[in-house]
């Protein structure tokens, strides 16, 4: 370059060049995702009242010893692992609404990191740049998508066994690649095992990548039985399988007990030709209402979904099959169950599905367009999901809907020492336990009703309960009920004994959620004849 091209501002231009052409660091772009997923998962994260199945985690996790929760974790209808390792976490770092839900948002966020390995490992049939840019687009999407964010943000077990989820595929992945190592064959046993101790959807999720490791198997060595039995790849696959077999017997006694537990009764409705369709636009666009809010509008997505499916799997590779099983076997083996036996299909359990697809649609991005094209598609994508995420949360209005928290914070400021505290709902009870102390002792009145299984009563206990003799033999003159209009409403509003009479207007809580509706707190006061006999 000439001495007149440098006077110019020619090398530094070509420089700067250079240095713009070079492609981004793509750790550096996750780590933006993570930190951005993280921002958008903390708002409201202590505003929000504990419901019910929160309550029940936290319950299982640090009011009962370990070998009795798992013992009533056995009565209800999940496995026990998200329990106990909520119990380590509390152990930690306290039993406050901020602290549980933070593990669930830690999850959350390895979620999105190992998406990225998962992706970036699985297709090696095309260069790594591009892997790394499918990896990126994938966790990007997970990282705004709306229902992903609200269960980051629940004390329960989904990002948790969506993170075992992701990290048994990609270590099966890893086990298949590095066949004469049996180390990451007992990981994945290990990880797998752990899943199906998680969420019983981990049973089809692992069943599904057992029957993808087989065929891989059989095809890889050409349909040869004696080829398959002598290679070393079978036989540390045929171990790993065993010890997942081995560490999950125990439980498959428990499991069977669940399952006609569920049978006799449960709250799922039956599946519909809507339910699939239905479940998969809920999971791009929540409701509040659980509602879908145009049939019209799941049909088109499911299409959609079933289209880019068939342009991800032209040409069929391996890798390919791995994402397509994590995809489909969730979906097909829980609806073979729902229609044989008994309904299990919510939509939180296609999370399971749904972190596949976005797999899927980053691959047909990034491999089906040009490079700007297939950016501004990108972005397009993440704009609309972060829209749909501030929509939803403005849809909870959670800041205006106190709940169970409102109504016990009012309850503190009138209670007094000797007055009684009485729930009438057993979905709202624990949740009432929870922010209540035990100098209120709060006590769940149901007489002549007995609390479902899926109600609370597996983690229910005797001194829980007051009866009507009791209630009519306290020397209280006063308590304070706390009832719901949502759940089911059967079990609420249960008369007190003709003794106590309540107050005429209750004040009003409305909840976050439509099926909790609103939080009823009024007093009850010992008729004035029974106080008199009593003088």
């Amino acid at each position: 370059m000439s001495t007149a091209d440098t006077k110019n501002g020619r090398e530094p231009l070509q420089t700067s060049l250079r240095i713009i052409s070079q492609p981004i660091n793509p750790i550096f772009v996750l780590v933006i995702f993570i930190c951005v997923g993280t921002l958008l998962r903390l708002p409201n994260l202590s505003t929000r009242s504990l419901w019910f199945d929160e309550a029940f985690s936290w319950m299982l996790a640090c009011q009962f010893s370990i070998s009795e929760s798992i013992y009533r974790t056995a009565l209800d209808v999940h496995p026990p692992l998200y329990y106990l390792v909520l119990r380590f976490w509390i152990d930690l770092f306290g039993d406050s609404i901020i602290a549980m839900r933070s593990m669930s948002i830690v999850f959350a966020d390895l979620n999105v990191l190992i998406l990225y390995f998962f992706c970036r490992d699985c297709l090696t049939d095309l260069d790594y740049l591009t892997r790394s840019k499918i990896g990126l687009f994938a966790a990007g999407f997970l990282s705004v998508s709306a229902y992903h964010i609200h269960w980051s943000q629940e004390t329960r077990m989904y990002t948790f066994a969506l993170f075992l989820t992701t990290a048994s595929a990609w270590l099966l992945l890893i086990s298949l690649r590095h066949s004469k190592s049996l180390r990451y064959w007992l990981f994945y046993a290990v990880v797998s095992c752990a899943l199906m101790y998680t969420h019983n959807y981990g049973l089809f999720v692992v069943f599904g990548q057992g029957v993808y490791c087989l065929v891989n198997l059989i095809l890889t060595r050409k349909g040869s039985f004696k080829n398959l039995i002598l290679s070393q790849k079978f036989r540390n696959a045929t171990i790993a399988y065993a010890l997942i077999l081995w560490g999950y017997a125990p439980w498959l006694p428990i499991l069977m007990f669940q399952k006609s537990q569920v049978q006799g009764n449960y709250w799922i409705g039956k599946m519909t030709i809507w339910t699939i369709p239905d479940a998969l636009f809920q999971l791009v666009i929540p409701n509040n209402n659980y509602e879908v809010i145009s049939r019209t509008g799941a049909a088109i997505l499911t299409v959609c979904i079933l289209i880019v499916m068939v342009f991800f799997l032209r040409p069929l590779t391996w890798a390919k099959g791995l994402i397509l099983t994590g995809t489909l076997s969730p979906i097909v083996i829980a609806s073979a169950v729902s229609l044989s036996s008994v309904s299990i299909i919510v939509t939180r359990h296609f999370l399971y599905s749904y972190i596949f697809i976005l797999c899927i649609i980053a691959y047909v991005l990034v491999t089906r367009f040009s490079r700007a094209v297939n950016n501004a598609l990108f972005l397009w994508i993440i704009v609309n999901l972060l829209a749909i995420n501030f929509v939803f949360r403005d849809e909870l209005s959670i800041s205006e809907k106190p709940g169970i928290r409102g109504a016990v914070e009012e309850l503190q400021t009138v209670w007094k020492e000797g007055d009684l505290v009485l729930v009438r709902h057993p979905c709202i009870y624990f949740s009432v336990k929870y922010y209540l102390d035990k100098k209120y002792h709060p006590k769940l009145y149901l007489p002549g009703e007995k609390a479902l299984h899926y109600t609370g009563a597996p983690i229910l206990v005797k001194d829980d309960l007051i009866y009507k003799s009791t209630l009519n033999n306290s020397d209280a003159k006063h308590a304070w009920v706390i009832d719901t209009s949502g759940f089911t409403v059967g079990l609420s509003h249960l008369a007190l004994p003709r003794k106590w009479v309540l107050t005429p207007s209750p004040q009003e809580f409305p909840d976050v959620y439509f099926f909790q509706k609103s939080i009823f707190l009024r007093k009850a006061t010992k008729h004035p004849s029974v106080l008199k006999s009593e003088k």
